[in-house]
């Protein structure tokens, strides 16, 4: 057998939800995050009390963009994915798949 190392990448606050390996550079989420590309320096962040859609920035965990909204259209949201920079889809409790457009500023 060869030789074994384990090398600290990340640490999350609950479990993993995804793991993105970009360039050499290892990025981990919770859950209820996923990661927008194309850099994967901002996440969109669900399942909070206030049931909110949260957009983050990756390095300070500090909310961006904050849309309280969201429980009208989807019910509580259960999944989430950003197709592209622009593009974010999620689903819930409602059944209904929605697709949301975003435009930083």
């Amino acid at each position: 057998m060869g030789n074994n190392s384990m090398i600290f990448i990340a640490e999350v606050k609950r479990s993993v939800g995804q793991i993105l390996h970009i360039e050499r550079t290892v990025l981990a989420v919770e859950q209820t995050k996923v990661l927008m590309p194309p850099l994967f320096n901002k996440y969109v962040a669900w399942g909070f009390a206030d049931h909110s859609l949260r957009i983050g920035n990756y390095e300070s965990d500090k909310a961006v963009f904050v849309s309280e909204s969201v429980i009208q259209n989807n019910g509580e949201i259960l999944a989430c994915v950003c197709p592209s920079p622009k593009l974010i889809v999620t689903a819930g409790t409602s059944s209904v798949v929605t697709v949301w457009e975003y435009e930083s500023r």
